[in-house]
């Protein structure tokens, strides 16, 4: 994440903004599919470039096989307004004249800015003489609930110099309201063909001096608190008041609403530009951030989940980290839907071999892969191995990006939201429950889906819903659940699943007791027939037991524990389901199988972790996999083609043991994508 520095004070860019227009007919999108099929990477721009070194860096990056652009200027906007403007207008225009298949973004972080180098002596303050937001705009600040203003001074992160002042902003300020929307009115005149937002975040936790602030708490936004509620901002923290629940998610909205005045100002000058917000995490912090990538659905057309593991960079990587990895793919792929999931994570300059493991984790999941070096959006892993990824790809995305496929198996593990803004931050224990339960599922070879409280409507797709420590659930939630039991359905619940509501008030006893067959408190398991289906009951939160023996961001993970932990939750809570897999296989749990359906033709993406060690991302080869497929109600198979991942692609033999299933054997290197096509059915193929 870089960010914008800020030197002039406002009245420097009032006047250059008045005695500068830059008015440029946007062009026409290429397709709206492009964010479906971006292959991403961060352009080497500055401010006031040539036009002949512009030309050698598209030129570059469209041998590169990059078709999605990103460009940030951030850091001269605010001192070299028109400069920026008049760049990004001729990158935008020599990009689109001469490469028609590339689109080009602009980076803007508008709620985070730095003033470089104004605190020389390192004291904590501005150098006599000098000026920074702060000084000139403390109104512009978000406030903590102590009442200190979001300002910061030295390397408190990668991106801010030991010299540099660093502010938060708040979002409902009304005179930075108006320089942000003055950018991306022009910003988007230049024609770009999206607008990147970054860090669209309230800051509650930044460096060791700064936690637990829950901003902001400045006067704007307590007026408007007010008004919409008739309650000022809690100046304590106390979860079981109501006005502090309402403060939370009123905190959501005012996310979402800055994002999407950004959208609408944007889309006014031109209706085909698409808005694209980064985030980081949003599994597991949104309730601090107040920035929540299911909410940002609404008002963004795609979402960059920034991830990384373990020390910044996925060349630290153990197994366990690349398990926690695809866990966490997969929830930005079930809670994104239709729309796609840009992927920004990174390894380390030269490390090909994790670059490779990287790049196929993230299509692996059906994310789009964006290839940078640690810790930067631009630059490269390496140049050769970025253009060798990108042309296959180029030629294999309807493996990945066809809108139409789907995730295919019969399990689903709810994501609940509400147990993480109303349970978690009690310190309880629900997302290392999620995470562990799925890190068990992908290691055991039972592909999941993740699903999300607007698809319990639809529960009868899947044999088997599981609800890992979903502590936080509705009234409307827990009868979609018992609808699905009694009609058939299997639940796992595990922990202390429904004993609170929606807003985190514990219950007298389980929502869902009936439907579990035992009352609160419960220690142990059970299982328990509920109309036609039935549900399995734990109170112990075996997820959270794997995910703390595994260490997914350490450097030591307890493998043995760990395995001891997944046979007792397969043996003892999962073999209680007497559920049919959808396959079965001789592989390794280090192979890891993620199947999806389209409309006549369905994939195995399969990928290979075998023998992965921190600095050394080449998996062991493994030859002779057998696996068993179920094929897919309503197809059959004609051919089925392995796509070998940098590699070639090849017809395989296969065998029908039964009219249902399928059985082949192949052998694997780092990634392959098994594609069977439907067709006039034959009975086996030797």
């Amino acid at each position: 994440m870089r960010k914008v520095n800020i030197i002039l004070s406002l009245l420097i860019i009032i006047s250059v903004v008045l005695f500068f227009k830059i008015e440029i007919k946007p062009v026409q999108s290429k397709s709206n599919d492009w964010l479906r099929r971006a292959r991403i990477a961060g352009g080497e721009f500055w401010t006031g470039m040539s036009d002949k070194e512009v030309k050698k860096e598209i030129d570059r990056l469209a041998d590169h096989r990059v078709n999605a652009i990103e460009t940030d200027l951030s850091w001269d906007l605010m001192y070299s307004y028109d400069k920026v403007l008049d760049t990004i207008s001729r990158i935008v225009s020599y990009t689109h004249q001469n490469y028609p298949e590339i689109n080009v973004f602009t980076y803007i972080a508008p709620l985070e800015l730095t003033s470089p180098e104004v605190d020389m002596n390192q004291d904590g303050k501005v150098d006599s003489g000098k000026t920074s937001i702060y000084t000139e705009h403390p109104e512009w600040l978000q406030v903590g609930i102590d009442g200190r203003p979001a300002v910061f001074y030295g390397s408190i992160a990668f991106w801010i110099g030991p010299y540099d002042e660093d502010v938060w902003l708040c979002p409902n300020d009304p005179r930075y309201k108006k320089v942000w929307s003055k950018w991306v009115s022009d910003l988007v005149k230049t024609g770009i063909d999206g607008l990147y937002i970054d860090v669209p975040f309230f800051i509650s936790n930044f460096g060791e001096n700064w936690l637990e602030q829950w901003a902001c708490h400045c006067s704007d936004c307590d007026n408007l608190f007010f008004s919409q509620t008739g309650y000022h901002i809690p100046s304590l923290v106390n979860w079981n008041s109501p006005v502090w629940r309402k403060w939370i998610v009123w905190r959501y909205n005012q996310i979402n609403n800055f994002i999407d005045t950004i959208r609408k100002i944007a889309k006014e000058k031109n209706p085909n530009i698409k808005i694209i917000v980064e985030h980081w995490d949003g599994m597991s912090d949104a309730f601090w951030t107040a920035c929540s990538p299911i909410d940002l659905r609404e008002v963004s057309d795609v979402r960059t989940h920034e991830w990384v593991g373990d020390g910044g960079t996925a060349s630290n990587y153990h197994f366990y980290s690349w398990l926690n990895d695809l866990v966490w793919f997969l929830f930005y792929r079930g809670i994104d839907k239709e729309s796609p999931s840009w992927i920004l994570t990174y390894a380390d300059e030269k490390d090909i071999s994790a670059c490779k493991l990287l790049a196929s984790t993230v299509i692996g999941t059906g994310c789009n892969f964006w290839e940078t070096e640690a810790p930067d959006m631009a630059g490269s892993v390496d140049y050769k191995t970025r253009k060798e990824i990108f042309s296959w790809l180029e030629k294999n995305e309807d493996l990945y990006y066809q809108k139409s496929i789907k995730p295919y198996t019969n399990v689903a593990l709810y994501y609940s939201r509400k147990t993480l803004d109303f349970y978690e931050t009690k310190q309880e224990d629900y997302i290392s429950e999620f995470i562990g339960l799925s890190m068990i599922l992908l290691e055991s070879h039972i592909p999941y889906e993740v699903i999300i409280e607007e698809d319990l409507l639809n529960l009868n797709q899947f044999s088997v819903v599981i609800l890992p420590n979903t502590v936080c659930l509705s009234d409307s939630e827990i009868q979609s659940i018992k609808n699905y039991v009694l009609n058939g359905g299997i639940i796992i619940a595990t922990g202390k699943t429904s004993l609170c509501n929606e807003w985190g008030l514990h219950r007298k006893n389980y929502g869902l007791a009936d439907v579990f067959g035992v009352d609160y408190p419960f220690y142990g398991i059970n299982i328990n027939n509920f109309g036609q289906g039935k549900a399995i009951f734990s109170s112990y939160t075996k997820g959270s037991e794997f995910y703390d023996a595994s260490d997914p961001f350490g450097n030591s993970p307890d493998s043995i524990s760990a395995e001891k932990i997944r046979e007792f939750f397969i043996k003892n809570i999962w073999s209680l389901t007497a559920i049919e897999s959808i396959l079965s296989t001789d592989a390794s749990r280090k192979i890891i199988f993620l199947p999806y359906k389209g409309k006549r033709e369905f994939f195995i993406r399969v990928l290979n972790y075998s023998d992965i060690t921190p600095k050394n991302a080449s998996p062991t080869p493994q030859n002779g996999i057998s696996l068993t497929l179920k094929i897919p109600q309503g197809m059959n198979v004609a051919k089925c083609i392995k796509f070998d991942f940098l590699g070639k692609n090849y017809e395989l033999n296969y065998s029908f043991p039964a009219p249902e299933y399928i059985n082949l054997t192949f052998d694997l290197s780092i990634h392959s994508v098994l594609k069977f096509i439907s067709g006039k059915k034959v009975k086996s193929k030797r």
